[in-house]
């Protein structure tokens, strides 16, 4: 985000932008999960479905809001901010229900266990493999585009690209939600009624 805005303000004062950028990232984390903490603890008595639901509903209103970043910074770095601030608090709403969904539906004696493959699995897809393919796209689009037209910009329009194949992520993470929102109810009771000791 810092690099794009260098490239389309290079009059600006970078080391402001940073620290507005950091500014806007942090609290629109700690509210994001705030957020959803409070959304989930009011509905969760009313709908028992409610969580899986709050993550799926979260990460599909992130993504549109992801685009318009990318295009308003072109236009009106302002606006960019305050966009990207509702971005970021949809995205980070997730954290805060994921591991009570996760947790939730695996019987109690077992439920360190879950929660350390859970975050392996979450640092080594996330992470690692997501820069990585990332780079891999956005390697591939930028010698496209410089073949085509030799211009400065191309590096931030291919890795820009290929940002989008979050959007891909996103639209598959918020169906599978979905999908848990539909069993979860059942699972509960079954892991509730799970007195065994391993």
């Amino acid at each position: 985000m810092c690099w794009g805005m260098k490239i389309t303000y290079p009059n600006s004062d970078h080391p402001r932008e940073e620290t507005v950028l950091g500014l806007i990232i942090c609290p629109s984390g700690c509210l994001g999960i705030l957020g959803a903490y409070l959304l989930s603890r009011h509905f969760k008595k009313k709908y028992p479905r409610g969580d899986p639901l709050i993550c799926s509903a979260a990460v599909l209103t992130s993504k549109p809001l992801f685009f318009i970043v990318t295009y308003l910074m072109k236009t009106d770095k302002y606006a960019t901010y305050v966009v990207l601030f509702f971005e970021l608090f949809c995205l980070n709403m997730i954290w805060a229900v994921t591991a009570d969904v996760c947790l939730g539906v695996v019987v109690p004696s077992r439920r360190g266990s879950a929660f350390g493959i859970m975050a392996c699995v979450v640092h080594a897809v996330g992470d690692l493999g997501s820069p990585y393919l990332t780079t891999l796209v956005s390697n591939g689009l930028y010698y496209q585009y410089q073949h085509e037209e030799p211009h400065p910009q191309n590096e931030y329009l291919a890795l820009q690209h290929a940002g989008f194949l979050s959007l891909l992520v996103a639209v598959t993470g918020s169906v599978l939600c979905f999908m848990a929102s539909i069993f979860i109810v059942e699972d509960l009771t079954k892991t509730q009624g799970d007195t065994t000791t391993p």
